[in-house]
């Protein structure tokens, strides 16, 4: 999940890469697609961040962003009520993540064995229903997005978007589970695209 920024973007991004300026938070495209596959994304500011503001709706609830659907699924999961309430009281992503840290009967195992497929049913709702993020994520073609948190070893790659070895991931010292997570997403809503009558 996003955590805070490294200060500067290093010194070894070439041409072909962007990173938002003054920040290791964007998106970090390569525009040669035969060079480099991935589209690394890390902080707020990335369309495909878990805190970016995004208004969805699953299951009739309104969630404003997807570390608050995430936090409130968990505290759903394990039965906590009272967390869940607050999660969805609270409009600030850091509120979110802190008080699913606190969920209470929690079970590690059980929330690994749920967790990305909550992850993926959020992100197919926010980026469904919003065209711009929809187009944003199209955009990345058949690129795999990675999330570049160099703290986050879960669902992210362990590496900054900076840093040079993140554009390999034999180098990469995370799981990259959102990232796989929001590729496999944007083949579900393609599928989806393809077979929507107005494309017949």
């Amino acid at each position: 999940m996003p955590k805070r920024s490294a200060k500067g973007q290093g010194g070894n991004t070439t041409k072909k890469q962007r990173v938002t300026k003054g920040s290791d938070e964007g998106i970090c495209n390569n525009v040669d697609a035969a060079v480099n596959k991935y589209v690394l994304f890390y902080g707020i500011k990335s369309p495909f961040s878990q805190f970016h503001p995004a208004k969805f709706v699953v299951d009739g609830i309104k969630y404003c962003c997807m570390e608050q659907y995430m936090h409130h699924q968990k505290a759903v999961t394990f039965k906590d009520k009272l967390s869940a309430k607050k999660i969805l009281a609270s409009e600030d992503p850091k509120e979110h993540k802190k008080l699913g840290r606190r969920v209470t009967n929690f079970k590690k195992e059980v929330w690994d064995s749920v967790s990305v497929e909550i992850v993926k049913k959020g992100n197919v709702a926010k980026f469904s229903q919003d065209e711009k993020l929809k187009k944003a994520l199209f955009d990345t073609g058949d690129k795999i997005l990675a999330e570049a948190s160099p703290r986050d070893r879960i669902w992210g790659i362990g590496l900054g978007p900076s840093n040079p070895k993140a554009q390999d991931s034999k180098n990469w010292r995370g799981k990259n589970k959102l990232g796989q997570a929001l590729t496999e997403v944007k083949e579900i809503l393609r599928e989806k695209e393809t077979k929507s009558p107005k494309n017949d």
